[in-house]
Formats: structure tokens, sequence, C-alpha cells
């Protein structure tokens, strides 16, 4: 498994064991996301024992990065405080790494959601409930929806930073799809969400309805 760690990942563990005293093993790449990240599940034996999950990326530009995002959330106590703890963190000039507790705290806990989808479905409704933390909801300014789009996801749209969601779109969807204002799905004509909150088209200006949400969204 070392040999097939990439050169950024290798100098971060290494960093952890000499700061941390910390030797962390990597047990599994996690490889389904489309963040580009690196994820994986790891052993670790030294300060800090335990099965962690291990992600490492690429600092954003102009935006906060994920592990201000994650003790914001940690704070707030959203998710019904449920936000898995952050066990320790490290970054270099364009990297960062997070080393966080499993959702859960155990694999037995929720390894068998993989094989059995009656309870991936259950999983998935008690997550909605989770994830839904009216406490913290707030009305934001009023602006152009289009605007309100590209703030929320902010640097994920922005190739030059880092941003993925044209990409996949491309890979995935089609290069066309990147232009057109509209789409078909199942008989129905939709706005294209990606060229909507790219556009500088004089929406309506309505005021959001804003709370905590995942912060994935690539593609």
């Amino acid at each position: 498994m070392p040999n097939q760690l990439p050169e950024t990942v290798k100098a971060l563990l290494e960093r952890i064991h000499d700061v941390h005293g910390t030797a962390v093993n990597v047990r599994e790449i996690l490889s389904a996301g489309k963040s580009g990240a690196f994820v994986a599940l790891v052993d670790s034996l030294g300060t800090h024992d335990g099965i962690y999950v291990l992600k490492v990326d690429t600092l954003p530009i102009g935006w906060e990065d994920e592990e201000a995002r994650h003790k914001q959330a940690l704070r707030d106590g959203a998710f019904s405080s449920r936000v898995p703890a952050i066990v320790l963190s490290e970054r270099t000039d364009k990297h960062y790494c997070l080393l966080i507790k499993i959702a859960g705290q155990s694999r037995i806990a929720w390894r068998p959601l993989v094989a059995a989808l009656k309870l991936f479905r259950s999983a998935y409704s008690k997550l909605a409930t989770i994830a839904w933390t009216p406490p913290l909801f707030t009305f934001g300014d009023q602006l152009p929806a289009a605007t309100i789009i590209s703030n929320m996801i902010g640097y994920k749209l922005i190739k030059s930073n880092g941003g993925r969601i044209e990409k996949h779109i491309s890979e995935y969807i089609g290069h066309e799809f990147l232009a057109r204002p509209l789409f078909l799905h199942n008989g129905r004509q939709l706005p294209n969400p990606f060229v909507f909150s790219n556009s500088n088209l004089q929406t309506a200006i309505i005021r959001p309805l804003l709370g905590p949400v995942h912060g994935d969204c690539h593609c």
C-alpha cells in the first residue's frame, strides 16, 4: 500500500509521525467520490490510536478550507451534533491533511450498509432527520438567484481554483451541457444549474433560507 500513495500523502504522513507521534498506515483507499481528494481508511498507532478517515487535498484559493468549515459545523452543532471530530490536522503550502473520526465511531456500525439495500435506505432516512437542524436556519441577504447559487458553491465552480464541477459535467454528462441553458429530464424542460450559476442574467431578487448542508458538490 505505501508504494501506491501519492508523494504528497507520504510527506504528510511523515509529518504526522514526527509532529504528532502517530504512525498512520493506510488500509483502504476510498475512490468512489468525485472530489479529487485522497480519502482512505487508516490505522493509527501512537498518540492517537484507532481507525480513522484520512483526507488530503489541495488548499482552496480565496475560500475557507475544509478544516475551517468542519470546525464551524462542530461549533454550531450542525447535523444534530453528529459531525465526526477532527483528530488532528496538518498542512503544507499547497495541501491540507485531516485525520477524522469515523461517523458512528465504528466500521462495525456502518459496514453492513454497503451490502444491505434496506439498511442503506433506512440509514438515509435517519440521515435526513439528523441533517435537518432548524435552530441553524437563517435568512440570507437579498440577492439575484444566480448570485446566491454561485456564492454558496464557491470555488467548486472555478476550474482554475481547483473546482471540478465543470470537468465532471463534461466527462459524465457531456461537454455540450456546459453551455446549454435548458435540458430535458423525464419529459420535463429544466434550467441548467451550471449555466444559470455562471450567468449574468438579471434574475429575480430573492432572500434565501440558509442552513448547514453537506460540503461535497462536485458533479
